[in-house]
């Protein structure tokens, strides 16, 4: 990250998200939360914010929220996620549907 201006530089992003799912594969949560905020914060600075790497983000935030039993913040950000998916995606796009069917089965749980 040295080797760019800013460790907000756009070309950061891959790099925190990927950490961040790196470290929650290891278990180490805490750090990957912080990888993971790390590249939102890079996100939000795009000018075309949000986009596609909202979405994935945003899958991987899921994910953690999962891994860490936080169902409530989970089911959360799938809602909110539902909407721009279907904006740049489409309906019946993959990531759209795993979306829905998220929402839907999380829902079926409580």
């Amino acid at each position: 990250l040295t080797m760019w201006n800013s460790e907000l530089d756009p070309r950061t992003f891959f790099f925190y998200k990927s950490g961040g799912e790196i470290l929650m594969n290891l278990k180490d949560h805490k750090k990957a939360f912080d990888y993971l905020r790390m590249a939102k914060k890079v996100n939000q600075r795009d000018e075309d914010f949000p986009n596609s790497n909202t979405l994935d983000l945003n899958t991987a935030v899921i994910a953690w929220f999962l891994d860490t039993e936080q169902f409530e913040d989970a089911l959360q950000l799938i809602v909110e996620s539902i909407p721009l998916s279907e904006k740049l995606n489409g309906t019946n796009h993959q990531m759209t549907e795993w979306l829905v069917n998220m929402r839907n089965e999380m829902i079926s749980q409580n």
